[in-house]
């Protein structure tokens, strides 16, 4: 069957896509807003902390449930309910005036629209493609994504400049994430004539778990699942090591966002053409290498911006090499459970391991901290370099003991 599928897909398709999935990223990426919004309302950091807490339970629960909820509704049909969610969430935090539950039940809509959008959107695309494709088309949507992530903090710093209330920004991105939805159904017309994998089923079952695990599979689920401890580390904590090294938090940010949107978009063809499992371990060890880097950011601003670009280079294209090999490395019929674990395993290391991070950060100090996400990006190289060897074979690499 795979023969049938598609090496590309049509321009038109692809185009109204990548617009919806930016326009949908943007709407979770006012998040970062939230602090302002509610602080404008008479809320304080107690009700963001009630409304992200929210969140992320039904992200969670949402990630777990996406692929029962997809062999229900087909898998367009459910991406849409997200879109419509995370509208219908941003439009409540906008529209609100009081302190009250809705702010909670916005929460959970926000939570629920975004998982299944972002589980699902990613299993949607790649059961069109021909394996050699699957890197190209994720790189390029997870680039979209971080674009509209980091867009909305931005726009709601620039309407703030112009006097324009924060609630303005999260009514106008509702709206957007309507028009995403108009977006996505012309989408689903205009790839619906292509040959596909719609009808695999999706939902998580024990035996397609058991398969995931014993292949090649298990190396990306754990692989990513480290890389977001890292990336949700220096995200959650970078205004407090700015502060402590004596730099603007928001040149990392700038620097990181605008690295990651670049490789994404610029070199999804590159990466694609070449062996992903040495794709891959490049980008662990620049990424180790902008990590180590930070120790001396304190020296100076332009070490501090190096830092940043190099983690934003090796994390940003690493997410869509791994989520494409864990594609490629599983048979057809466990492809969907498969994508839906990789991003539950994001998601555990993006909303799990700050907690962690913050004890060592407050005990022990930033040296720690940094020692210890150093200690982290060194496992998953060598997970990734396990995973080379057992896919490789390379003599060199087979006589050498085991790793994991």
């Amino acid at each position: 069957m795979s023969a049938e599928l598609a090496e590309k897909l049509p321009a038109g398709g692809l185009v109204t896509l990548l617009t919806a999935s930016s326009l949908l990223a943007a709407a979770y990426g006012a998040t970062a807003l939230l602090p302002l919004q509610v602080s404008a309302i008479g809320g304080n950091a107690a009700t963001v902390g009630a409304i992200i807490s929210s969140a992320t339970v039904f992200t969670l629960l949402f990630a777990v449930l996406s692929g029962h909820i997809t062999d229900k509704l087909g898998r367009l049909n459910s991406i849409l309910l997200g879109g419509v969610s995370l509208a219908v969430g941003v439009w409540i935090i906008g529209a609100s005036s009081a302190i009250g539950w809705r702010l909670n039940i916005a929460g959970v809509l926000l939570g629920t629209g975004w998982s299944l959008f972002y589980v699902l959107t990613p299993i949607y695309v790649v059961s069109f493609l021909l394996p050699e494709s699957k890197i190209r088309y994720l790189t390029l949507l997870s680039g979209f994504q971080m674009l509209g992530i980091g867009a909305a903090p931005v726009a709601g710093r620039l309407t703030q400049m112009v006097g324009i209330p924060v609630s303005a920004v999260f009514q106008s991105l509702a709206v957007a994430s309507l028009i995403a939805c108009a977006l996505l159904t012309w989408t689903g017309r205009s790839l619906r004539r292509l040959p596909n994998r719609e009808g695999t089923p999706a939902r998580l079952h024990w035996p397609g778990i058991r398969q995931v695990f014993k292949g090649v599979a298990r190396y990306p689920v754990i692989m990513i699942g480290l890389g977001a401890c890292l990336f949700s580390t220096l995200s959650a904590f970078q205004t407090t090591l700015a502060h402590a090294w004596k730099k603007d938090y928001s040149l990392f940010f700038l620097v990181f966002i605008t690295t990651v949107v670049a490789c994404r978009l610029s070199l999804a063809g590159y990466v694609g053409r070449h062996n992903p499992y040495k794709v891959i371990l490049a980008l662990l060890g620049t990424m180790l290498a902008g990590l180590l880097l930070m120790f001396w950011a304190a020296e100076s601003v332009y070490l501090y911006a190096l830092s940043a670009m190099l983690f934003g280079i090796g994390y940003g294209l690493a997410y869509s090499v791994l989520n494409g090999i864990l594609a490629n490395s599983v048979d057809p019929e466990v492809q969907p459970q498969a994508l839906q674990i990789f991003t539950c395993s994001y998601f555990l290391g993006i909303f799990g391991f700050p907690a962690v991070a913050g004890i060592l950060l407050t005990r022990y100090g930033v040296f720690s901290l940094l020692a210890t996400l150093v200690g982290i990006g060194g496992v998953e190289l060598l997970v990734g370099y396990r995973m080379a060897v057992q896919v490789l074979k390379q003599p060199l690499l087979d006589s050498s003991p085991a790793l994991l």
